[in-house]
């Protein structure tokens, strides 16, 4: 199972099991982000402030969390593990699912 992120053009950036900070501060590095210390994570960063999702199974349990409103590429890369038996975990304001 590929794990990892999926950033807003829903495409799916892997990495192995446990790589995922390392991975997200690659990605900073390479699109010459600065987390600017708000985050103590790198993963934190791009989850809170760039809209990726996170591709993780910690201690097994396999989920796609989120934190911004998922583009329509986003949610379409991200059905393929829903299918897989992820579990979508939404950590934001409630309030973008409001009408």
């Amino acid at each position: 199972m590929k794990l990892g992120f999926i950033n807003r053009n829903g495409t799916i950036i892997t990495c192995t099991y446990g790589a995922h900070e390392w991975l997200a501060q690659k990605i900073c590095a390479e699109r010459h982000w600065d987390k600017k210390g708000r985050y103590t994570l790198y993963s934190d960063f791009l989850i809170y402030e760039k809209g990726y999702v996170l591709v993780n199974m910690p201690a097994h349990m396999k989920t796609c969390i989120f934190a911004k409103r998922l583009t329509k590429k986003q949610k379409d890369a991200m059905q393929f593990y829903l299918d897989s038996g992820f579990q979508a975990q939404y950590l934001g304001d409630l309030s973008i699912f409001e009408k």
